[in-house]
């Protein structure tokens, strides 16, 4: 149900953060688990916009435990001012040609507008985009509301600084 390929989704998630010099971008065609394993990192982060979204990502956390004991999930709330930005909203704009404004990172936006005028209806990738911290390998799925997604990394990575002592 991805409105662009992995690898157009990868290019834009690395557009969007483009100003984190530690974080680095992933595909990852399987198992969470098993990329997490296969990077040496326990904790993921997520984000939620919600309450809705907070008990999706809750069950999610207790099942990543299922499979490893060490695994641990970080759920950092977005910007309020972000909350309604969702991968639908964003396909709406685009359909209709309306402004992206604040839903996409101004750095995204662009190549985002120009991926979505060639866009085919066929040869949809289904694997999910990761972004991590490369000094520290905190994981974290990132959605089409780049924006919110970016904001969410800025701030696991101060957390992460801080808590844990990590650079």
């Amino acid at each position: 149900k991805n409105l662009f390929p992995a690898e157009v989704r990868e290019t834009l998630v690395r557009l969007a953060v483009s100003d984190l010099p530690n974080v680095r971008v992933a595909l990852c065609g399987g198992l969470v688990s098993d990329f997490l394993r296969e990077k040496n990192a326990h904790i993921l982060v997520r984000g939620a916009r919600n309450t809705t979204d907070f008990d999706y990502e809750y069950d999610l956390a207790g099942i990543m435990r299922r499979f490893d004991p060490s695994f641990e999930t970080v759920i950092l709330p977005t910007d309020p001012a972000l909350a309604a930005v969702s991968s639908t909203y964003v396909r709406e704009l685009l359909r209709y040609g309306a402004p992206l404004g604040d839903a996409v990172p101004a750095a995204a936006a662009e190549a985002m507008l120009a991926a979505y005028s060639r866009q085919a209806a066929t040869g949809r990738a289904s694997s999910s985009t990761i972004s991590f911290l490369e000094s520290t390998w905190i994981c974290g799925m990132i959605p089409m509301h780049l924006q919110a997604a970016a904001r969410i990394m800025h701030t696991a990575a101060a957390m992460v600084k801080k808590f844990f002592g990590f650079r």
